[in-house]
């Protein structure tokens, strides 16, 4: 594990001044020194432009080792810093014009020293081919490492590509990497000649925070919420009703539909919403309640709105399973059939697919099923829905959502269609099956 510290190179001379790190005042004219001094870095990355005060830096580091600079090298550097457009210079003629200085910088620090050179970023070209040039980051940091950027010197937009390159690194190369950020506060010095150095790592928690939030939006899921919370890195003053619902929306409840699990999640989202809960993550709590609140006590609505909410996030297997699971266990209840018989499941499945009935309520109730079921065995087999399959599943959800809440729930006579019919072709069945077992013991 190395501690890496990245920082940026301003455009000329930097002042003096007093930098106060964990309690103890260091002065120097650059930051790199008063961090490295007070947290001893195995690396530093030194970040900047064509533009940037390299001659400055050079001379610097020269006199910490009490060595001569050299007056050509000197030289060559401020024709750099002089050229009419430093932007327009080859970034890697600027890289390899840089050697040097890592050269002296090695030779006079326990740490070692790399250099990233950027172009201004003038225009949209420029900055995304900076925000391609801060990937070479990726090249100084293993696993486990500790990565420190000061976002003290330099273009504030550099600041912005450190932040973004360190944690697109730490996201999408899988580096597990701790970062932390750091800014020494200049403008502070004016009261007392000392610019305090701030812990800004607030900023990764809230990108974190981001990246948790955007994953609920899309799938209703808080994983990345619930490792935070574990990890003691969300930085929320939380209740633990709060913290209890987040991790089991990070949890199985949701992908395997634990309907009582689900519920009780459900009415404590109810009690937070009503409480003076935090404003940060409000819209999780505000939205479960909002979707499954009003039909927590009934199994069936709650299910078609679970269902049309695993469709809303793409989970379409979850969507198809949930209402198709919650279908056959109201038909089997209707008949009186033991579901704990995965037989049972599907025979009863069968018995819905050949429904004949006059009932129209009960025509409707047997085509939607069929729709549902169709699209669960294409999903069940690794088959890809079309798009007008998809939208003809989504329709069939609203759909049988108002056919169960208008024609069934509270209507008798539908009710009893249904059971009727469900029971002349399940009892069908059984005869069936004790026919071919009595025929089996009469071979015997």
């Amino acid at each position: 594990m190395s501690k890496i510290l990245i920082t940026s190179v301003g455009g000329g001379a930097s002042n003096s001044t007093v930098y106060e790190i964990l309690g103890e005042k260091i002065e120097s004219p650059y930051i790199y020194k008063a961090l490295n001094q007070a947290y001893n870095y195995d690396k530093i990355i030194f970040i900047g432009t064509a533009g940037s005060g390299w001659k400055e830096l050079y001379c610097f580091i020269c006199k910490e080792k009490q060595k001569e600079p050299e007056q050509n090298y000197i030289d060559e550097l401020q024709k750099l810093f002089d050229s009419e457009n430093p932007q327009n210079e080859c970034i890697e003629d600027v890289r390899k014009q840089l050697e040097p200085i890592k050269k002296v910088f090695n030779d006079s620090y326990n740490s070692s020293c790399e250099i990233i050179v950027l172009k201004y970023g003038l225009n949209d070209e420029e900055n995304k081919e900076n925000f391609e040039l801060m990937f070479k980051i990726n090249d100084y940091v293993k696993d486990g490492d500790e990565i420190t950027f000061d976002i003290t010197h330099s273009f504030r937009s550099l600041a912005f590509y450190e932040l973004l390159a360190v944690n697109y690194v730490k996201e999408a190369k899988l580096k597990k990497v701790k970062i932390s950020i750091s800014y020494g506060m200049f403008d502070m010095s004016k009261n007392n000649g000392i610019s305090p150095v701030v812990d800004l790592s607030i900023f990764i928690t809230m990108m974190d925070l981001i990246k948790a939030a955007e994953e609920y939006k899309r799938s209703g899921t808080a994983v990345l919420l619930a490792e935070l919370l574990n990890n003691n890195n969300l930085g929320l003053n939380l209740n633990e009703e709060e913290i209890d619902v987040l991790k089991k929306l990070g949890s199985e409840i949701i992908s395997t539909n634990d309907l009582e699990e689900f519920k009780k999640l459900i009415k404590k989202c109810n009690e937070i919403v009503k409480s003076d809960c935090n404003e940060t993550i409000k819209f999780i709590f505000e939205e479960l309640n909002r979707q499954f609140y009003e039909v927590l006590n009934d199994d069936m609505l709650l299910c078609i709105r679970l269902a049309n909410w695993h469709y809303e996030k793409g989970r379409y297997i979850n969507a198809a399973v949930t209402i198709t699971e919650a279908i056959i266990k109201y038909c089997a209840s209707l008949i009186g059939v033991d579901l704990s018989n995965w037989k049972n499941k599907n025979e009863v499945s069968g018995v819905i697919l050949k429904l004949k009935s006059s009932n129209n309520a009960v025509k409707d109730f047997k085509k939607c099923y069929e729709t549902i079921n169709d699209v669960r065995n294409t999903l069940a087999h690794a088959d890809k829905l079309s798009k007008d399959k998809l939208k003809d599943f989504k329709n069939c959800i609203n759909d049988f959502y108002s056919l169960y809440k208008n024609k069934f729930k509270d209507q008798k006579e539908n009710k009893e269609a249904l059971k009727s019919a469900l029971k002349i072709i399940f009892d069908n069945f059984e005869k069936k099956k004790e026919d071919k077992e009595n025929k089996k013991i009469k071979n015997k």
